[in-house]
């Protein structure tokens, strides 16, 4: 008897009937259906509030009270609560000053629910803003009210310190503050007075110089924060102003003055003195104490923030600087600087009457710089 196989699909099954052929017909055997399997789909359950959930807390540790300082671990925590009906998967987001730094998805949040989204980030100096999110971008379909009010919250001017240096800055105000005071003497203008044939350098005529000051400060002193280079830029300045603007000198080289002696017009040009220069220590300065290393010192740690005036080492430094500086100014003053390039312009009364005669320079202006190293 011969053997056939016959291929038959059944409900996606590949079946294998054997037959049998007699007299040259082909039965086939009969087959019993196969059993009928029924599933049924599930629905996962949605969640039927319109407001699906809110921030209840967005807060960055250490507080600012606390002077956080860079490449410190700055712990900033994210709270929200599930106010569905059902759990859920909520993404979240930490932004720093408009960079997102951290986002994530909390699983499976029980309905009602609050939890936590954290993170650590190694601080850097500066001011900064964060702000928090939930589901920023409204992937499960909020639609409530005041969903902005729910769901974002900021935390603002932060600041982080930069670790103070302050050898360093010390350092570099002492080379800013020589080369600023130089600048502030080169540029000067001093003037005064001509009575007859003497001349008077007149208080709060020392003027320029002041804003020369800030430039030399900040390019020597770096990285230095801001608020520590005005530190010693305003206080420098403030120096220099109050010793300048009440400096005076009289006999200021015009008493040998041949040129003006006898002069054959009713006026002098502006004319060289005969001794055009005149050291500064024969003049004088009611704001002379202004330089004084204690004085300065304390007028800049009135203006260093407190975190970095109290940091180690602050107080050593600033009196080092103050200290510099008040050495300098001393010696300047006492010898190597000078009132210079003096010349005059005046009136020659005599020549205004009848007939008139040629005569002194009674009255007149005197114009000079200030010159010698600092």
């Amino acid at each position: 008897m011969a053997v056939s196989r016959v291929f038959r699909w059944t409900a996606g099954l590949l079946v294998l009937v054997p037959s049998v052929a007699v007299q040259g017909q082909i039965t086939t055997q009969k087959i019993s259906p196969l059993p009928t399997t029924t599933q049924t789909l599930m629905v996962a359950p949605k969640c039927t509030a319109t407001s699906k959930y809110h921030i209840t807390g967005f807060y960055v540790l250490p507080r600012q009270t606390a002077n956080p300082v860079a490449g410190q671990g700055v712990e900033i925590y994210l709270n929200f609560t599930n106010d569905c009906n059902i759990a859920m998967n909520i993404p979240w987001r930490i932004d720093r000053s408009g960079q997102t730094i951290a986002s994530g998805v909390a699983a499976n949040v029980p309905a009602g629910q609050q939890t936590e989204a954290k993170f650590i980030w190694p601080a850097t100096a500066g001011t900064h803003n964060f702000a928090g999110y939930v589901d920023p971008s409204n992937t499960l379909g909020d639609t409530g009210p005041d969903r902005s009010g729910r769901t974002i919250r900021w935390q603002t001017a932060y600041t982080v310190y930069a670790i103070p240096q302050w050898t360093d800055w010390a350092n570099t105000a002492k080379t800013g503050a020589q080369n600023g005071i130089r600048a502030a003497i080169a540029q000067a203008t001093v003037k005064g007075s001509i009575t007859g044939a003497y001349g008077k350098i007149q208080r709060g005529n020392v003027d320029g110089g002041i804003g020369y000051i800030m430039g030399p400060v900040y390019t020597a002193m770096g990285t230095a924060p801001d608020a520590i280079k005005l530190a010693f830029v305003n206080s420098l300045k403030d120096a220099w102003n109050n010793w300048a603007t009440n400096f005076e000198m009289t006999n200021v080289g015009l008493l040998s003055w041949p040129t003006f002696a006898v002069y054959p017009n009713v006026s002098a040009p502006w004319t060289l003195a005969a001794a055009p220069t005149v050291q500064v220590k024969f003049g004088g300065s009611t704001g002379d104490g202004s330089f004084g290393a204690a004085s300065l010192a304390a007028l800049i740690k009135s203006r260093v923030p407190a975190f970095e005036a109290g940091y180690p080492g602050a107080d050593a430094a600033i009196n080092s600087v103050a200290q510099f500086v008040s050495d300098k100014f001393s010696a300047w003053k006492g010898g190597g600087g000078s009132v210079c390039s003096i010349q005059g312009s005046g009136t020659v009364p005599s020549m205004a009457g009848a007939p008139p005669v040629p005569g002194p320079v009674m009255n007149g202006s005197i114009m000079a710089k200030l010159c010698g190293d600092f």
